[in-house]
């Protein structure tokens, strides 16, 4: 049975992963490290994943929490925050692998610094063959809030939040928000707490077929847009936080639909987005995302 307060809380969502879990939480009997309890939320999956997750449960490897039907992975993940009792807690998707050494090094990383209240460690994203798909570009990381803004590279992995933290902050359950969720909530956390980051690869995203967020849409990216920019103007604290920063955030939104419009060979869609991210912040033609995203959209380039 894992210690009644571990140094660490991981909360695992899930629905309908009965045949990838059981992977990512073998990943957990392999770690160097083990003074953590593992959570699994389960949305009313109608796979066997009771079956799979019982022999972990009989064990006192992992708590199982189901609701009575899919609510989503925000209210998932607040689920398992208001239900941990770890110093720090980290979150994991159902179908995502730690690496060995992850909480050992995490481990290591705040004995050293033992005021860090939010922290990070680097990931890869592999295919299922265990190769790497894509290689993270992670920003440096900057007072201003600008490495953020331009895009959601935490997305919701390998991030820990001290128990202060993550007993003070809930994710937006706001069904519009589904599929940026994770986003909102380090714009909003790190607005409060300082980003302290572990250089090393110590886990991975695993791309495959089934993932969630291969199904996200170009409206759902634009409504979800205008509903972040709505909400951080309206709260007086994050507007004053960002400042001019919040109009590149928008402008950002606009740049990542285009990525998705030049994916869906919508070159003229892609056109259109990138012009409006120019009228709201005309600094972001000079930005890496930008000018590829435009080199595509012009010459109909075909990604793979």
């Amino acid at each position: 049975m894992a210690n009644q307060f571990p140094v660490f809380s991981i909360i695992i969502p899930t629905y309908n992963r009965a045949h990838l879990i059981e992977k990512t939480l073998k990943c957990l009997e392999e770690q160097t490290f083990q003074d953590f309890e593992t959570i699994v939320v389960d949305n009313c999956s109608t796979d066997n994943i009771k079956d799979v997750i019982a022999p972990f449960v009989k064990a006192g490897k992992v708590r199982f929490i189901q609701h009575d039907k899919n609510y989503e992975r925000a209210k998932s993940r607040n689920t398992g925050l208001e239900n941990a009792h770890g110093k720090y807690a980290t979150l994991l998707d159902s179908d995502d692998v730690l690496f060995p050494l992850f909480f050992e090094r995490a481990n290591d990383f705040i004995s050293k610094n033992i005021t860090v209240k939010v922290f990070h460690s680097l990931y890869n994203i592999l295919d299922e063959n265990g190769d790497v798909y894509y290689k993270i570009q992670f920003p440096e990381i900057t007072s201003d809030m600008s490495h953020l803004v331009e895009g959601n590279y935490l997305s919701c992995h390998a991030v820990f939040l001290e128990r202060e933290v993550y007993q003070a902050f809930r994710f937006d359950t706001n069904p519009e928000l589904t599929g940026h969720e994770d986003y909102e909530f380090w714009l909003r956390v790190l607005a409060h707490y300082p980003l302290q980051r572990l250089p090393e690869y110590n886990s991975a995203m695993i791309e495959h077929k089934g993932r969630s967020f291969s199904g996200f849409t170009i409206d759902q990216t634009l409504k979800q847009r205008a509903y972040v920019i709505d909400k951080f103007s309206k709260d007086v604290f994050l507007k004053n936080r960002y400042g001019k920063q919040l109009n590149r955030l928008n402008a950002s939104f606009f740049v990542y639909a285009a990525v998705q419009c030049n994916l869906g060979g919508l070159y003229s869609k892609a056109l259109w987005c990138l012009k409006q991210a120019v009228k709201i912040d005309i600094s972001i033609l000079f930005t890496k995302r930008f000018i590829r995203s435009l080199q595509i959209a012009l010459f109909k380039e075909k990604i793979k």
